[in-house]
């Protein structure tokens, strides 16, 4: 028989919560993958007290339905923490940045921007965006889409300027 433990938290009020954001600075720094943002991330982390993450997963949440509201999310992971910065470098975020400007008014939001160039050489180096990656295996164009059958014929170089092709046309299926 396998045994779960279950830890429990203290949830505090929104307006608690509120009141611990608004006493720290706040930055989102949202781009594309392969643009510099992890080493951008361990750069920042080193300024004095601020907490500076690259692209915290899932299994970082202590409770899964904080999920959904992005300030209890982010509460729960970085309470603790003696800061007064908090700074999150995210390229999944980068679809997201009214959301953002809604939940934290008075964030800083940038958008970090690289040499296309270099973004696909670095893309190259590395196995992604390909059929089954762990970073796109649920990435496909939409069913009507004339390419939805090929795409996992496609090359990686096709795979990805079809993303950013289909990410602007809103023909994008992330299922």
């Amino acid at each position: 028989m396998r045994k779960l433990i279950v830890y429990s938290h203290f949830w505090k009020s929104d307006e608690e919560i509120d009141e611990w954001f608004n006493s720290k600075r706040l930055f989102f720094i949202l781009s594309i993958g392969r643009s510099g943002t992890k080493w951008l991330a361990n750069l920042l982390n080193k300024a004095l007290r601020a907490l500076v993450v690259h692209e915290p997963f899932i299994e970082a949440i202590p409770h899964q339905e904080a999920f959904h509201d992005p300030k209890k999310e982010i509460y729960l992971r970085v309470h603790n923490h003696d800061i007064d910065i908090y700074g999150e470098v995210n390229s999944f975020l980068r679809r997201h940045c009214e959301a953002l400007r809604k939940a934290f008014p008075n964030a800083i939001i940038l958008h970090l921007v690289r040499d296309g160039r270099e973004v696909i050489r670095s893309i190259y180096s590395r196995e992604t965006m390909l059929s089954g990656a762990y970073d796109t295996k649920y990435v496909c164009p939409k069913p009507e889409d004339p390419y939805h059958r090929k795409w996992d014929k496609m090359t990686c170089f096709k795979n990805y300027v079809g993303i950013g092709h289909r990410e602007v046309l809103g023909s994008l299926s992330i299922l």
